[in-house]
């Protein structure tokens, strides 16, 4: 029951915003909801998050569902009014679905564990793999998105 509060909405951005202590609870079908919604309604998620502000204090961050207890982030607000800024700017595009694809979840984790392994930032694995491979090593998928 995604955006039935304003509360609700905001703590699926943290997870957009890869602030991992809210992701408890958070399915990947979620994500894949939330990620279709900024994409298709960009000035509203905007706003959602411009009004989380206040609730930083340095790098650390404290959810008003969270009654006082933070969450430490790496970048803390600037990174926010990076994602706002960008939001603002972003026209409207199509949704990435309302459901999460298994195969392309497993390939995400694989690239994550190879960044995080090897430092590199790139569209290619250190094993020289394109998102289609790594896809590909766990089945087919419904559709492809723009960047398989």
């Amino acid at each position: 029951k995604l955006r039935s509060t304003s509360a609700d909405h905001l703590a699926h951005m943290d997870v957009l915003l890869g602030e991992l202590g809210c992701m408890a609870g958070v399915s990947p079908d979620d994500i894949t909801r939330e990620l279709t919604w900024a994409r298709t309604q960009p000035k509203e998620a905007a706003a959602v998050l411009r009004k989380r502000l206040p609730n930083y204090k340095g790098k650390d961050y404290f959810p008003p569902e969270r009654d006082g207890s933070s969450v430490v982030t790496k970048e803390g607000k600037v990174v926010v009014e990076e994602a706002i800024k960008y939001l603002e700017a972003l026209e409207t595009m199509g949704g990435v679905g309302t459901s999460s694809e298994l195969a392309l979840g497993l390939a995400a984790e694989d690239h994550v564990a190879d960044i995080g392994y090897t430092g590199v930032v790139s569209h290619s694995s250190s094993d020289g793999s394109c998102a289609a491979d790594r896809v590909s090593r766990y089945g087919r998928v419904r559709r492809n998105g723009g960047g398989l």
